[in-house]
């Protein structure tokens, strides 16, 4: 009985969300630490880095997600040897080293070149730290997603924000006074991961493999576009608004959206155990199962939303005290939006394991076309609150459009 407990999906779900929710925790504590070290110049200048890495890295994503779905699908015949081979191929390609080599040479010849001054390009390079690390993650969180081993997928994902905390906090303190804050806020970021990291490749290094072939060029090309267009989705209204209103607005605007995205992340702990279980499922044989597993997934959103919604001042100043106070409307928006965009990120979850990555790519299109409209328009007469505004509704009509798509096929 403890055995069926465990791997209900109850259980696998809560285990999943607690760890996305200490993960997250842990990742608002490095904002609340950077926050109360950087000028909100300086923290606007980091959120749009962060934007810029989110973007850089979606094949990687785009890669972990169809990794996930063939890991799924031979762990649902018990094929565990051809799986180690298929994610050891990923983890320790050539390329990977070469990668490494040629950041850290372009890293030390930066700081040669700049010893008294750390630039943007210093940073740059920074985050090619972070996009091998985002690599090496990505693979390793597909071995044990796509194996529903959801406690050690929550232990790690855990793991790598508190290093990342402890990291930030002591590097900024140490480089804070030479004007380096940022450079330090940011070099946490790959370094929190690859502590982690590391000691599993070894593991892995050591098991049985079969071989296996995959191919999924197709699904790859088709997902990455739509990665790419959700990752810009995600961040075009920061971007709009450090555009039109400058970089002291855009801190106070990634305050209100990172806030607000808890509701969001939720959705992607909750991912966690919907895209392998639907994975081994299809709609032929099991859309009563699917409409029920997705319709029990959009709950676990509401608790969070419902705060957010009535308590957005007492929310934005106990965590990020009143010197971000102008955060609190666009972050209530927001909120909004980010229920339509954690609802979205299930829908796309259970078309991605069904194969289907045609109407994703054409619907994030047409929402990315309606949101840019929206943000031009909006964005220079109302502000911050235009902003938010015009996510609400892109975000809407994303969530939308899918819903109808998806249950069009759970009824047939």
């Amino acid at each position: 009985m403890l055995d069926r407990i465990r791997k209900s999906t109850y259980w696998l779900t809560l285990v999943a969300v607690t760890g996305m929710v200490a993960s997250m925790g842990l990742g608002y504590l490095y904002h609340f630490a950077v926050t109360r070290l950087l000028s909100p110049g300086e923290y606007g200048e980091l959120g749009i880095l962060l934007g810029i890495l989110t973007i850089v890295t979606v094949p990687i994503a785009t890669l972990s997600a169809i990794l996930t779905r063939e890991v799924a699908k031979l762990d649902a015949v018990g094929k565990e040897e051809k799986i180690n081979h298929v994610i050891k191929r990923f983890l320790f390609h050539k390329n990977v080293a070469v990668f490494l080599v040629a950041t850290l040479i372009a890293t030390a010849t930066v700081f040669l070149l700049l010893p008294k001054k750390v630039s943007l390009a210093a940073c740059l390079l920074i985050l090619g730290f972070s996009v091998l690390a985002t690599y090496l993650s990505g693979i390793v969180s597909s071995y044990f997603q796509g194996r529903e081993r959801i406690g050690k997928l929550s232990v790690i994902n855990t793991a790598s924000p508190l290093f990342k905390l402890v990291f930030a906090v002591v590097i900024v303190l140490l480089l804070k006074d030479q004007g380096l804050g940022l450079f330090g806020a940011l070099a946490a970021i790959p370094l929190g991961s690859l502590v982690v990291i590391f000691p599993i490749l070894f593991l892995l290094w050591g098991k049985k493999e079969e071989e296996q072939g995959i191919s999924f060029k197709k699904s790859f090309f088709l997902i990455l576009a739509a990665n790419v267009l959700f990752a810009i989705f995600l961040y075009l209204d920061l971007f709009s608004v450090g555009y039109y209103l400058g970089s002291e607005n855009a801190g106070y605007y990634n305050v209100a959206s990172i806030t607000a995205k808890v509701v969001f992340f939720i959705a992607g702990g909750v991912a966690i155990v919907l895209f392998p279980k639907t994975s081994k499922m299809s709609y032929a044989k099991n859309k009563q199962r699917i409409k029920e597993l997705l319709g029990k997934s959009i709950l676990f959103l509401i608790p969070v939303f419902v705060v957010f919604v009535f308590f957005p001042q007492f929310v934005i100043t106990t965590f990020y005290t009143e010197k971000y106070l102008p955060a609190a409307t666009p972050f209530f928006i927001l909120s909004f939006g980010m229920l339509f965009m954690g609802v979205f990120q299930l829908l796309l979850t259970v078309m991605w394991s069904q194969n289907q990555e045609v109407f994703p790519l054409f619907i994030l299109g047409a929402s990315l076309g309606i949101y840019f409209v929206l943000l031009n328009t909006l964005v220079p007469r109302y502000s911050l609150a235009g902003a938010a505004a015009s996510m609400v509704a892109a975000s809407l009509f994303l969530a939308g459009g899918s819903l109808l798509k998806v249950f069009r096929h759970v009824k047939e």
